[in-house]
């Protein structure tokens, strides 16, 4: 009987090759009589401890010293995250953003007195648009609608679209990736890495996406998921409009790269 595996997605759900069968995973079964018995790791983002968030004040003399800027409102959840930092929410002094996979990303609002207030909820960046929780993979941050506003891309996993957000500089961003033409093309894609580039020098920011799974034997349990993938390119129309240009843009964007090529 050959083996299988267990697949995860977002660590809320797993597909089960014919080894969950045999082993009897959770009742007597294989698993229980084997000589060892066959031990299965839970291998989702939520059973890793990871690391809190750090922010370092730089001295200005070639050295950095760690500093807690949120006191009691900077959460400290250990989990895998991506960040970045930029003018979200006032044009003048940066705020940072936290992405998260598995759980609510953070947004610090800089409260311009040395200290970060956390507003992602009410700034509609905690989750997705359709309220759920993201896996986020990376971030990229970029004024693709040219309004002098930091726009925000975030990467998901496979059968979760991709995101992204308008900022209007009012305060709070819209989930703009329906309208924008994001969602349907990175649906059944693994979006590993991402970001803006005016590839073509029209003045519009372009959004390239690094694509590929994370679980190199997905294909034995789900036949029509690929480890390696194609990456995705999406030209701005410069109406807050994407389309994706990939099979036009050349024989570089139509080799499914391996995972040395990925830019998260």
């Amino acid at each position: 009987m050959p083996w299988g595996i267990i697949v995860t997605f977002r660590g809320q759900c797993a597909t089960w090759a014919r080894v969950a069968f045999v082993a009897g995973v959770g009742r007597s079964g294989l698993a229980a009589q084997s000589s060892p018995p066959i031990q299965f790791t839970d291998v989702t983002p939520k059973a890793h401890p990871g690391s809190p968030d750090l922010l370092y004040h730089n001295d200005g003399n070639g050295s950095f010293t760690h500093c807690d800027a949120g006191g009691e409102n900077l959460p400290t959840r250990r989990q895998k995250s991506f960040g970045g930092r930029g003018r979200l929410r006032q044009p003048r002094l940066p705020d940072i953003f936290v992405a998260k996979d598995g759980l609510y990303a953070y947004l610090y609002h800089n409260e311009h007195n040395g200290t970060f207030e956390e507003v992602g909820l009410p700034a509609g960046m905690a989750v997705a648009g359709d309220a759920q929780i993201m896996a986020a993979m990376c971030i990229s941050l970029g004024d693709y609608d040219n309004d002098g506003w930091l726009d925000l891309y975030i990467s998901d996993f496979q059968k979760s679209s991709d995101h992204l957000w308008y900022n209007g500089g009012k305060g709070f961003f819209d989930d703009v990736s329906g309208p924008a033409g994001i969602t349907v093309p990175t649906r059944e894609e693994l979006s590993f890495g991402g970001g803006f580039f005016d590839y073509d020098n029209d003045g519009w920011l372009e959004l390239l996406i690094a694509n590929g799974h994370v679980y190199p034997e997905v294909e034995q349990a789900m036949p029509d998921v690929h480890y390696k993938q194609l990456n995705t390119l999406f030209h701005n129309d410069g109406n807050g409009k994407f389309v994706e240009t990939s099979k036009k843009a050349g024989s570089g964007l139509q080799t499914a790269p391996g995972p040395w090529s990925r830019v998260g």
